[in-house]
């Protein structure tokens, strides 16, 4: 089954020519990878910058635990 997106005629161009020889599954495809690894890599941003602790101090920590 397929449908149809409306979208105006200037971004129906701009995305052609950044679509080139792949179909219009193929592109869009892409582009959902592409804005998921991007937020993925804008998210361990956030997330790294909460953690105070280094990675040692981290190994430390979990090896007292043990013994």
């Amino acid at each position: 089954m397929t449908t149809t997106i409306p979208v105006s005629e200037e971004i129906k161009k701009l995305l052609e020519t950044y679509k080139g020889d792949m179909t219009w599954d193929e592109f869009l495809e892409r582009l959902i990878h592409i804005v998921y690894e991007v937020n993925r890599e804008k998210n361990r941003g956030i997330l790294g910058k909460g953690f105070k602790s280094s990675y040692n101090e981290v190994r430390v920590k979990r090896w007292s635990r043990e013994y």
